[in-house]
């Protein structure tokens, strides 16, 4: 929550050329509920069943992709073995400026525990990428990494 991922990943696919998805919000379109409704009426079993169907519908290329902060928990080896996985590393304080009084997202009562137990999962990405400053310099490193990864040389 917080760390950009939606502002990122949104700059990322204009430069890369490529689609952007939302997770949360491809959820929320495929089952016609809020992912707080979700949660609230279902609990979070039902919302990672979900998550999980939902997430690999997508295998296209390229595409960016946006996802919640549990999904990378819950489906880690698929999503290593299925593409490049940034993590955007954003210390806790600076995530709740970011988020504010929020407390209609699922979950947050337990935030700062979730980011601690998490941490140690979220450092397996295949990359991590400081998110602390501005949002078009984040997507350029990433872009960046992706292209070496691939061997490929960017154009701007």
């Amino acid at each position: 929550m917080g760390s950009g991922k939606s502002t990122v990943g949104k700059i990322l696919a204009e430069k890369l050329g490529a689609a952007f998805i939302d997770l949360d919000q491809e959820i929320e379109r495929q089952t016609n509920r809020s992912i707080a409704g979700i949660f609230e009426q279902s609990g979070e079993g039902s919302f990672r069943d979900y998550e999980r169907s939902a997430l690999k519908l997508f295998i296209m290329e390229p595409f960016v992709m946006a996802t919640g902060g549990g999904t990378f928990i819950h489906n880690h080896d698929w999503m290593l073995a299925n593409g490049v996985v940034i993590f955007l590393d954003v210390p806790f304080e600076k995530l709740v400026l970011r988020i504010g009084a929020d407390f209609k997202r699922p979950l947050w009562n337990d935030a700062k525990k979730l980011y601690e137990e998490r941490m140690e999962v979220y450092r397996q990405a295949h990359h991590t990428v400081d998110a602390t400053g501005d949002s078009r310099e984040i997507a350029d490193t990433i872009k960046n990494l992706i292209f070496q990864e691939s061997n490929k040389t960017p154009e701007n």
